[in-house]
């Protein structure tokens, strides 16, 4: 298995985040079978993009389910640092039931709210974030087909 992912996060925080996701990843992934680096991709006066790529040898039949588990790892710990899901590469569908619980409230009823003024019969983008996850209700399968 090899993923990448990427978060935006202000430099006070930097030191921690990198460790954590680090170590989310390689205790999901299993320490002695997989490897997780990380390099700063954009540099900001208040913060950066931590880049991350992440080898593992999983067998076969556990592959998405580790793949999985080790995104609602990680997930976990940006959230708990408030960090970006996402600097420049966008949620996509294979993240999208996370997107609700990282973005507050407030913003996803205003997008919400404004999709229903501009695309009331749902045409534009149909299925992606705005209600994705009431779609897959949580099914590994209907991510990976999207």
């Amino acid at each position: 298995m090899v993923d990448t992912l990427e978060t935006a996060v202000p430099w006070r925080v930097l030191p921690l985040v990198h460790q954590q996701v680090r170590h989310a990843l390689s205790s999901t992934l299993g320490a002695d079978r997989s490897f997780v680096g990380c390099h700063l991709s954009h540099l900001y006066r208040d913060g950066a993009s931590a880049y991350f790529t992440f080898l593992a040898r999983i067998p076969e039949g556990d592959r998405m389910r580790v793949w999985r588990a080790a995104k609602r790892a990680v997930h976990d710990v940006l959230s708990t640092f408030r960090a970006a899901v996402s600097h420049q590469h966008g949620v996509g569908t294979m993240h999208a039931d996370l997107y609700r619980d990282a973005t507050p409230h407030q913003m996803y009823d205003a997008c919400a709210a404004m999709r229903a003024v501009i695309d009331p019969s749902n045409t534009m983008n149909p299925g992606k974030l705005m209600g994705f996850r009431e779609q897959v209700r949580g099914s590994i399968n209907s991510c990976v087909e999207a």
